[in-house]
């Protein structure tokens, strides 16, 4: 179990990278720090890793203090334990792929014959044993990726940390990459912690997510909860694609009376927000608040098919998966269950 108290990293000045940060990651969890360019996902791994030192606050792993401010105490990055793979793989060009696997267990002065069965057997669980004497110039991206999980699974460390490790992949590989990361981690049964910017993968593979927005934490929840109960305007637009619909007021008026009409009326209502595939054209259900909107674009993906409307002056997006037969320009009906309405108040906070 990881756990982060009161942490918080500056490079000179006022401004924070991470500031009063409290997290908690479980063990065994598979925990994504999720969020934006800059909103100090990346600056926490490294400091979990112990390639940077927080400002304020304490880093503990089962109870092991590796960081602390107050006391003075920092346990450098080797003696932690912890196995990190980042977005460049970082793989010795002059090693073969057994080699660059064995990497870690030679500087861990691991005896020959164990040093091989254990690389060996982290190449048969990233499927890659078939190319053990080839050298990195001659592997795929995604094979180079395997290989650098590979590295670091041999080594057996109880916290896996990951730093966009798959975004120099191409989608199909991403995908493939992704479902492997979940099986590695059913298997392995250790904690990871993944930083991404990609709500997708955080959604697909984590376990826990921890949103994160200039240097703060904005919710830890799974990720199913995070995505039908957000915690704020910013998780709602983060977290989904197509993000969330976010009507302000008074920018739809029946939506916002609609809305006010629930039990939670005598709270001040400032955004209404409604998940793109909860926005549906035709008929409304009884009940239902409805509105007639004009179609802008209709956008077919195969699978799905999204429609931009426009209600006055507010844009909105609904998500079918039945064919959309809407001409641009065309005046339809949309509607929505009060139920998959998400309310917000001045402050941002959901309601």
């Amino acid at each position: 179990m990881i756990t982060l108290r009161g942490v918080s990293k500056s490079y000179g000045g006022s401004a924070h990278a991470v500031k009063d940060l409290d997290l908690v990651v479980p063990d065994g969890a598979f925990m994504c720090l999720l969020g934006p360019s800059g909103c100090g996902k990346t600056t926490t791994l490294r400091m979990i890793a112990g390639l940077e030192q927080p400002s304020a606050g304490t880093i503990e792993v089962d109870g092991r203090v590796l960081d602390s401010v107050e006391q003075g105490r920092y346990v450098p990055p080797e003696k932690r334990q912890m196995g990190l793979v980042f977005q460049n793989y970082a793989l010795w060009p002059h090693l073969t792929v057994l080699g660059n696997t064995e990497f870690g267990l030679r500087m861990r002065k691991v005896p020959g014959p164990e040093r091989r069965a254990r690389a060996e057997a982290a190449l048969k669980m990233v499927h890659v044993e078939d190319a053990m004497d080839r050298y990195p110039s001659q592997l795929s991206g995604g094979q180079q990726q395997r290989v650098a999980l590979a590295r670091m699974l041999a080594v057996g460390p109880s916290v896996l940390l990951l730093d966009e490790p798959l975004s120099n992949l191409d989608a199909r590989l991403r995908l493939e990459m992704r479902a492997e990361l979940k099986r590695i981690h059913e298997e392995s049964g250790a904690t990871i912690v993944f930083v991404t910017h990609d709500q997708l993968e955080a959604m697909t593979m984590a376990t826990q997510i921890a949103v994160m927005e200039g240097g703060t934490l904005q919710q830890v929840a799974p990720p199913l909860e995070m995505y039908a109960r957000p915690a704020n305007r910013f998780v709602a637009e983060f977290v989904g694609s197509p993000p969330m619909n976010l009507v302000d007021t008074p920018g739809i008026a029946s939506l916002l009376r609609y809305a006010c009409a629930t039990d939670i009326a005598d709270k001040a209502v400032a955004t209404v927000g409604v998940r793109p595939e909860a926005l549906r054209l035709g008929e409304p259900a009884p009940g239902a608040w409805s509105e007639e909107a004009v179609v802008e674009a209709v956008l077919p993906a195969g699978s799905s098919w999204t429609t931009r409307l426009r209600i006055q002056e507010t844009e909105l997006f609904a998500l079918s998966y039945e064919p959309v037969e809407a001409a641009t320009g065309e005046v339809v009906r949309c509607w929505a269950r009060a139920a998959d309405l998400h309310l917000f108040g001045e402050d941002g906070k959901r309601l």
